[in-house]
């Protein structure tokens, strides 16, 4: 009896001194889509730096790789901690040394019920390519409903991105793409999500000297509109703009030209 005992003492003790092997393999899968998404990125940027062919499809496994890091955070129960969430997708998927590579998800807004609606900004770096990808609610949980990228549009100016949320009714926002150098390139688009899925509502050509400003009154746009005839890197003249979203169209309410203060 007794040494039955101290046999089933010794494998009850056992028992609970071994690491749970299931506890164990959540974080090692998970370790490993860190790992190989890491893997596809790098070989994205590696691309387009080089210059060699580009495809849709080495893009979009990449993506969907990050949709289902994202999906399976999102679809969590209890609130959501936006700021730590994105803590921990730049601690775990950015690489060193990749200047510019950042994966931000943003709150856009929210359903009547009170549901929030939430897109990630992926930037592979400074020379990679850019996109976003849409999370609306839905009963079953959080999806990929909608993408913005230049498979997608093939217009879509895929230099690094930002995205600026618009108060609206609907889900609107405006991206801004373009280089961070003294010119300050960039190109701009509102955005609109109707029927499944995303419309350009509003797009500019490359503008230099552009910059922008969001306040209540509605979107601000400052850029060269002239440039110097003797010498392009100067301005002449520059313009400014004002555009509001009235809860059915993207309009301009107002515009004024002036003279670029002299370098």
């Amino acid at each position: 009896m007794r040494c039955s005992t101290l046999l089933l003492f010794l494998f009850v003790s056992g028992l609970l001194a071994a690491p749970p092997a299931r506890a164990q393999q959540p974080a090692a899968a998970e370790d490993l889509r860190h790992a190989e998404f890491k893997q596809l990125a790098a070989q994205l940027v590696e691309r387009r730096r080089s210059g060699a062919d580009e495809t849709e499809d080495l893009q979009e496994k990449t993506l969907k790789l990050l949709d289902a890091i994202v999906l399976e955070q999102l679809n969590r129960p209890g609130p959501r901690d936006l700021a730590g969430l994105n803590q921990r997708l730049a601690a775990s998927l950015a690489r060193p040394g990749a200047l510019g590579e950042s994966y931000e998800l943003v709150r856009l807004g929210a359903t009547p019920l009170g549901e929030v609606y939430y897109a990630i900004i992926v930037n592979f770096s400074m020379s990679g390519p850019s996109a976003i990808r849409f999370y609306p609610p839905a009963p079953q949980g959080y999806r990929l409903a909608a993408r913005i990228d230049r498979w997608e549009f093939p217009d879509f100016f895929d230099e690094y991105v930002e995205l600026v949320p618009i108060k609206a009714s609907d889900v609107v926002f405006v991206t801004v793409n373009g280089r961070t150098d003294e010119l300050r390139t960039g190109a701009f688009a509102a955005w609109r999500f109707a029927e499944g899925r995303f419309s350009a509502v509003w797009t500019t050509d490359i503008l230099e000297r552009s910059s922008y400003e969001v306040r209540p009154d509605g979107f601000h746009l400052s850029f060269c509109s002239q440039n110097d005839e003797q010498n392009p890197r100067f301005c002449r003249r520059m313009m400014r703009e004002r555009y509001q979203w009235d809860g059915f169209a993207w309009r301009r309410v107002e515009q004024q030209e002036s003279d670029a203060p002299r370098p």
